[in-house]
């Protein structure tokens, strides 16, 4: 099987447990600056609830499921929207992005790059912070391990191939997640990128964007973080 967001899963206690999410929002309140303004969040539900009690925040997902639990889960939030962050109707934005959770692993072809590209040339967008798979981090055999007690998590990485129409290398990994009694083992394939590429691919951009890379938001996770300050 693959990821599951239809509710049939509980992935709070994984994200908590295995993923850190409690301690996201403190990760990047450094990166997003003064607490003026609004931030549009895509990632876990509770890193964006955390980052609400500074600063309004409205949270989105694809899955109809996760927005609706994010809503009853997380009141402080100023709103939760059933949507891809890069679907080209996507224009309320308020003057800080951030694309969390690694969302980025889904993103393989072009087409993803261009809204992401779309999203960033809102003249209201001051700063951008993004985080992707580090491909540094996916050698064959790889194993990464999460959790304590009742909630585990392991990923071992099974194989990887270039991409042939996007910015980065396809991972195949082995996913599996117990909590408690309950256990969960599913093969799939994510992106991994190299941070010098997508340095190079924020030099491009139409508008004057200031980039630059900082260490993963989730202590020990294999990935980094693109912020993007507008020049001005």
């Amino acid at each position: 099987m693959a990821d599951d967001y239809s509710g049939r899963i509980d992935w709070e206690p994984i994200y908590e447990v295995c993923h850190g999410a409690g301690g996201i929002a403190n990760r990047l309140s450094p990166l997003l600056g003064t607490r003026e303004g609004g931030v549009v969040f895509a990632g876990f539900a509770r890193a964006a609830s955390d980052l609400s009690a500074e600063r309004p925040v409205v949270f989105f997902d694809r899955s109809e499921f996760v927005v609706r639990e994010a809503g009853r889960l997380y009141p402080t939030l100023a709103r939760a929207v059933a949507a891809d962050i890069l679907d080209p109707g996507t224009t309320d934005i308020t003057p800080k992005l951030v694309i969390s959770g690694r969302l980025s692993a889904f993103w393989r072809d072009e087409k993803a790059f261009c809204g992401l590209e779309r999203l960033l040339s809102q003249p209201s967008l001051e700063i951008a912070v993004i985080d992707f798979f580090d491909v540094s981090a996916a050698i064959a055999g790889q194993r990464f391990d999460f959790g304590a007690g009742g909630v585990t998590g392991q990923w071992r990485v099974l194989d990887r191939h270039e991409s042939s129409d996007g910015l980065g290398t396809v991972v195949k990994k082995q996913v599996r997640y117990r909590i408690a009694d309950k256990s969960l083992c599913y093969t799939a394939e994510r992106m991994f990128f190299d941070a010098d590429k997508i340095l190079e691919w924020a030099s491009l951009l139409p508008d004057p964007w200031v980039a630059g890379i900082v260490p993963a938001l989730i202590p020990g996770d294999p990935s980094f973080v693109l912020v993007l300050s507008r020049f001005r």
